[in-house]
């Protein structure tokens, strides 16, 4: 089971981590939009993160994503990190190939 595990701090700053699953496509955010956001931050972590990430992990829009390069989603291998313009976080999933795959990310 993959965990969704969430902060909001001080400020207005709205950032989190999820694990990513390796069956079904989840939100990397479970909250409704959040009306102050421009957009998302996200991040997988790498070869210099304590405990970095081994396989890619796929960003898209639908609940349907899939672990390849297949459809609308974009490739974050270990360590790469993408920004995107968009209001709601809770509308993008993640998914990888491999279990203990994380990704960060921060509303902007």
């Amino acid at each position: 089971m993959s965990d969704v595990i969430e902060s909001v701090e001080a400020q207005g700053l709205d950032c989190g981590w999820v694990e990513c699953p390796t069956g079904t496509a989840m939100p990397i955010r479970t909250r409704g939009p959040d009306k102050s956001a421009k957009g998302v931050s996200i991040r997988a972590p790498g070869a210099t993160d304590a405990i970095p990430n081994t396989a890619t992990i796929y960003i898209g829009t639908r609940a349907d994503l899939t672990a390849d390069r297949s459809g609308a989603s974009v490739a974050l291998p270990p360590g790469a990190s993408i920004t995107l313009c968009v209001n709601d976080p809770s509308l993008l999933y993640c998914i990888s190939t491999e279990a203990n795959q994380w990704l960060n990310w921060v509303s902007l």
